[in-house]
């Protein structure tokens, strides 16, 4: 998944001494309609970085900035202060890069 980070990652150390780090990307999914106008719809996604994968995701996430980001989908499940039942999904990071623009740009150009 392609995507812009909103924030940069929120990093914390668990009382076990295992890292993790949070942070959402948008992702734009651009269409256009009948009558040939772009239609953009983002969603924003929560990914999850735990262990080795916290120092790449340093380096490598700042607002704005695009990333490539692969990894699962994982399913939480909870209830909230007055009994509510809550799910959410985030993405368990598996590997991250920097998405080079102006390279896919030029490959896209040249297959045109």
């Amino acid at each position: 998944m392609t995507g812009r980070p909103g924030r940069d990652p929120e990093v914390k150390v668990l009382k076990n001494n295992r890292k993790m780090a949070r942070f959402s990307i948008a992702v734009n999914d651009i269409r256009y309609n009948a009558l040939n106008e772009r239609i953009t719809n983002t969603q924003w996604f929560n990914i999850i970085a735990w262990g080795d994968d916290v120092e790449k995701t340093e380096a490598l996430v700042h607002k704005g900035q695009p990333i490539v980001v692969y990894g699962q989908l994982h399913n939480n499940e909870w209830k909230d202060k007055d009994g509510n039942r809550r799910i959410s999904t985030d993405i368990y990071l598996s590997n991250i890069e920097a998405y080079q623009e102006a390279e896919a740009e030029e490959k896209e150009s040249k297959s045109n």
